[in-house]
């Protein structure tokens, strides 16, 4: 929904990720967790209804959010 229909009807903005079954379902789980980082990386910082294009969306950049993902989770 465009921010101007956000601020005419007083809704907060929302993010939906929507992942096929079909094509997600037969990756590893690495693939699978780098695809849900790489959709996440779209929303902007301040959640404010926009999205995030592939200039900062690169490979590069979610490689190394995965890195640091698997970093915590580690411990």
């Amino acid at each position: 929904m465009s921010k101007v229909l956000q601020v005419a009807f007083r809704l907060e903005a929302v993010y939906v990720l929507e992942f096929l079954s079909e094509r997600f379902d037969r990756l590893r789980e690495p693939d699978q967790t780098r695809t849900i980082i790489h959709e996440l990386m779209h929303i902007p910082k301040n959640f404010g209804g926009g999205f995030r294009f592939h200039d900062h969306v690169t490979a590069r950049n979610v490689q190394a959010m995965l890195d640091a993902y698997l970093r915590a989770k580690k411990g």
